[in-house]
């Protein structure tokens, strides 16, 4: 479900929620930094159980064909590759350089090679075709990638393009505490997330806290009813949850016939 982003809270805001919670909002029992790690490991797990973050990150191509997936991303959606187009761009920080001759990178499944120039090896390679699948078109015309512990390796064919554009799903960067990052409707199960956690962590000092952590963790995981799911399933689902539009869009392509 899609949502301005006006309308996101920061990591802040839920935090004061946490303190006052815990009983803390001079941060004395825990560190300000343990609260704010608690958050965002909350926007991690349900960034890795919804894959609701999305980012992309264009680069230059790199001169070897290899190269490290970026920061703060995983689960790689798309790669693309092209070409400065004509509109000047001589600032170092310009990204708004027009594209020319865009073309898909496609993934390509045991491919390894150590950089342009090496070649590389596959289960399926133009001079090595497997006997059993079809081949269309020739190597040269295709771009393909593979990743290999971490390592994005791409065919040589690439090295015609400038630029690349990598799509993924990410996760937050360190200087995040002020920006609104959070949508509205996943609020309260990130504030309990990170509610349960510090009384998690207090209950060894003061048995009082292991109250506050068992309620907690019951109102975060018990479904409140037999209808309806715990808060934070019900979360989950709603950063799932399509738009009305997108829906409708999808229910009229599948509908319709190809001719």
């Amino acid at each position: 479900m899609n949502i301005s982003p006006e309308n996101f809270c920061t990591i802040n805001e839920i935090k004061s929620d946490v303190l006052v919670a815990i009983n803390d909002e001079n941060e004395r029992l825990l560190s300000p930094g343990f609260y704010k790690r608690q958050i965002k490991k909350a926007l991690e797990e349900l960034s890795f159980d919804t894959f609701f973050s999305v980012v992309y990150l264009d680069l230059d191509m790199p001169e070897t064909l290899t190269m490290n997936i970026p920061k703060n991303m995983w689960n790689i959606k798309d790669i693309f590759v092209w070409n400065h187009g004509s509109v000047d761009c001589t600032l170092d920080t310009c990204d708004d350089c027009s594209i020319n001759g865009m073309q898909r990178v496609f993934y390509k499944r045991n491919f390894i090679s150590q950089g342009k120039g090496y070649g590389y090896t596959s289960r399926n390679h133009e001079n090595n075709i497997d006997p059993f699948m079809r081949i269309n078109g020739n190597a040269g015309a295709l771009k393909w990638y593979n990743v290999v512990n971490g390592v994005i390796m791409l065919s040589d064919s690439c090295q015609d393009f400038d630029r690349i554009r990598i799509v993924a799903n990410g996760l937050m960067s360190a200087d995040v505490n002020n920006s609104k990052i959070i949508p509205m409707f996943v609020r309260d199960a990130v504030m309990l997330w990170a509610l349960e956690r510090a009384a998690f962590a207090l209950k060894a000092r003061d048995q009082k806290y292991r109250v506050i952590w068992m309620d907690t963790r019951t109102e975060l995981f018990t479904a409140s009813s037999r209808v309806t799911g715990n808060i934070w399933d019900e979360a989950k689902y709603r950063l799932k949850k399509r738009d009305k539009k997108e829906m409708d869009d999808w229910n009229t392509y599948l509908a319709k016939m190809n001719y």
